[in-house]
């Protein structure tokens, strides 16, 4: 079983971006898949799943150029908290980009974690240019680590 985050992020946002004529989607650090991205693991903490890797979506002569870089997943309350790097703040913070309830099971010593129903944040809909709404659903996301250094809030 592979160990990363598999995230199509917004599908419709890239097949959109795919579709311009001078549209583009470039991946660094992160594999790209016909149905999405695999961010491979990094590291974590007590709350915190880290990944690395990033995806710039361009168009539009210049224009539109929305980056994905980084993502974590923080687990409280039964909910989880995809953010982003966030490299207009200084210094480098995060983002808030999705949230949703999460199922986890262990396959094989691996740790996955299952957002069915992610919806967007008020701070990523800003990332869009407010293309879409907060609260819009998005694709699942599923992300896997290894055993035994879960998140205290997963167990």
């Amino acid at each position: 079983m592979n160990i990363g985050l598999a995230w199509p992020i917004v599908s419709r946002f890239r097949r959109y971006v795919e579709g311009l004529p001078d549209g583009g989607v470039q991946a660094v650090g992160t594999t790209v898949r016909a149905d999405g991205f695999d961010f491979p693991f990094s590291h974590q903490d007590e709350t915190t799943i880290a990944y690395r890797g990033r995806v710039d979506f361009t168009g539009h002569s210049g224009l539109l150029h929305v980056f994905i870089e980084d993502p974590e997943i923080t687990l409280h309350d039964g909910e989880a908290l995809i953010s982003i790097a966030d490299d207009f703040e200084e210094p480098r913070g995060r983002m808030s980009f999705a949230r949703g309830a999460f199922v986890r099971e262990v396959v094989d010593g691996v740790v996955i974690l299952v957002i069915a129903e992610p919806r967007l944040t008020d701070e990523s809909c800003d990332l869009f240019n407010g293309a879409y709404a907060s609260g819009a659903l998005i694709d699942p996301i599923v992300a896997s680590f290894p055993d035994g250094r879960q998140p205290v809030a997963a167990r």
